[in-house]
């Protein structure tokens, strides 16, 4: 008999399991399993809404909607399955903002750099991937100097941003990004590690992608900040983050960890 196993799949937003057979050695099998998880992600999107967003139990989290976006990218291009497509092109277009960044005026006054990472990370997948390109924009040709290379373009845009946060918070701890972006926000003066790990993807993921070293020396500038600060320890153990507030200058890390 071919081997066969029985998963206990929990999806991001679901609140019951569902129960699959598969059998590992099948690729239909694999594709009826993942097109039932994904239609069950899917089942949380919020047709009404004009934000392309998910429905989610309180407390409610904008970034949520943007790693569901990335796990639908996930499934269509291991799968083929093109079910997905015109919806996570409407929903990330509809987030994206003026500058297509993923900093949309909806979300101002409390998006913070860790939010825009997890929408970021849809158009790094997408990128990669080869997948469909948004609609041409005079802002995709003038940063990649090709307007079909759209994804790419995003991620360079909040690439850009992090640089411009991250030499302005640099008057403190010797770098780093702080939680939040915006000087009024409540976490203003803290320097944590999803935030800064988020900063270091983008950079690795199309330092790899394109070969351009600038990307490559960011990657390393952050992973070596990240070290020497205290947010990574011994055994690569990854802290909560650290203050710069009050003078504090990121003198005491908090070791809550999270993964």
């Amino acid at each position: 008999m071919s081997p066969s196993v029985r998963l206990v799949v929990l999806a991001v937003f679901a609140v019951s399991a569902l129960c699959l057979d598969l059998d590992i050695s099948n690729q239909t099998s694999i594709k009826q399993a993942a097109a039932i998880i994904a239609s069950g992600l899917y089942e949380y999107h919020n047709t009404s809404s004009t934000a392309g967003l998910f429905n989610q139990p309180e407390p409610w989290f904008w970034w949520l909607s943007g790693a569901g976006w990335t796990a639908l990218i996930d499934y269509t291009a291991y799968t083929n399955d093109t079910t997905y497509v015109s919806d996570i092109h409407t929903a990330l277009s509809q987030n994206l903002g003026s500058n297509y960044d993923f900093v949309p005026a909806e979300q101002s006054g409390w998006e913070a750099n860790d939010d825009q990472v997890h929408w970021v990370y849809s158009a790094l997948t997408a990128m990669e991937y080869g997948f469909p390109p948004l609609p041409c924009k005079a802002a995709f040709n003038n940063t990649v100097g090709n307007c079909t290379k759209s994804w790419q373009a995003i991620a360079v845009h909040a690439f850009e941003d992090f640089v411009t946060r991250w030499n302005l918070d640099s008057q403190t701890c010797g770098g780093g990004l702080k939680w939040q972006y915006d000087p009024t926000a409540k976490g203003w003066t803290y320097k944590n590690s999803v935030s800064n790990a988020g900063f270091f993807q983008t950079a690795a993921r199309l330092a790899r992608y394109t070969g351009n070293e600038t990307y490559t020396d960011w990657a390393t500038k952050i992973w070596n900040w990240s070290v020497t600060s205290g947010l990574v320890g011994s055994g690569y153990h990854v802290y909560d983050g650290s203050s710069d507030g009050d003078g504090a200058n990121c003198s005491s890390v908090d070791h809550d960890e999270w993964s």
